[in-house]
């Protein structure tokens, strides 16, 4: 039984750290042990306590070795292929990493977002336009704090022209999901929606066909951020309601496309509660949407 006991192997995760630390506890508890603890016990303990409280750690060291690749100067034309794939996958990695909100957080205290806003939203390559885009929306997105940082950066405005006037399609569709993103249930992304005529760009977006694109999962976020706005802007209103637009129909065949879809149902909401509105002259009765 001794040997057994000092080959064993202990379970290389968090879990076999709690149930290490539950055994211990109880213990002290209880009857003095009838053996101390080893050596190779006491040892494996302390790694596995490293290993388990690192990883966090791990991501804000490899978020700060995507910022160093991305602040790093221009390379000369002939190496300019690579180094924007280089770029590239960094911005995945970050978006990818993003999905984590404290990964988030940590990103606009490193400075991340910042760099994104200052340097890559006005990037020459289309791809690091639209990806920075994405990465500021992966972080705003129910992140408030985040939200009213970019706010203050200046990040909305450039956003807004990038939408009207980026000649990359995919440009002007990932900066209106940003721009759905920074706004939304924040009263002052909201006002200065408003004071940039963020409305009248939207209607715009939208008659590049943002919204008759095939389905997308950032369409959730336009719609909702469209009926924020068409509630507390009655110019938001008035311009929706133009027929040049064809939102009421465009909004009718949406929701037939969603209806029955449990994983769209909030996106369903919205265009029901955006034609009841614009359309029907008084709010839906679905006091479940989210707002």
């Amino acid at each position: 039984m001794a040997d057994n006991r000092q080959t064993r192997r202990y379970p290389h995760n968090l879990q076999g750290v709690l149930q290490l630390a539950v055994e211990a506890g109880s213990a002290a508890e209880g009857p003095a042990p009838s053996e101390p603890m080893s050596e190779e016990r006491k040892a494996w303990l302390r790694e596995a306590l490293v290993d388990a409280c690192k990883g966090q750690m791990d991501e804000v060291e490899q978020m700060k070795r995507c910022l160093e690749i991305l602040r790093e100067e221009e390379t000369s034309e002939s190496e300019r292929d690579e180094d924007e794939d280089d770029r590239e996958s960094v911005f995945e990695t970050l978006s990818e990493l993003c999905e984590n909100l404290d990964n988030a957080r940590d990103l606009m205290t490193l400075g991340g977002l910042e760099l994104c806003v200052s340097r890559y939203l006005s990037h020459v390559q289309s791809g690091l336009r639209w990806r920075a885009a994405e990465l500021i929306a992966s972080c705003a997105q129910n992140m408030p704090q985040v939200q009213v940082y970019l706010l203050d950066l200046g990040t909305l405005p450039k956003l807004l022209h990038l939408t009207d006037t980026d000649p990359n399609p995919t440009v002007k569709v990932k900066a209106l999901y940003a721009v759905s993103c920074l706004v939304r249930e924040l009263e002052k992304g909201l006002k200065a929606f408003l004071s940039h005529d963020g409305f009248s760009v939207l209607m715009r977006g939208m008659q590049i066909s943002v919204l008759r694109l095939p389905h997308l999962p950032f369409h959730e976020h336009v719609l909702g951020a469209l009926c924020c706005l068409v509630e507390d802007s009655p110019q938001g209103l008035a311009d929706c309601t133009n027929p040049a637009l064809g939102l009421e129909e465009l909004l009718r065949q949406r929701a037939t496309e969603l209806k029955g879809k449990e994983e769209s149902q909030e996106e369903l909401d919205f265009c029901e509660h955006l034609r009841s509105m614009c359309f029907h002259g008084r709010p839906s009765d679905d006091s479940g949407m989210d707002r």
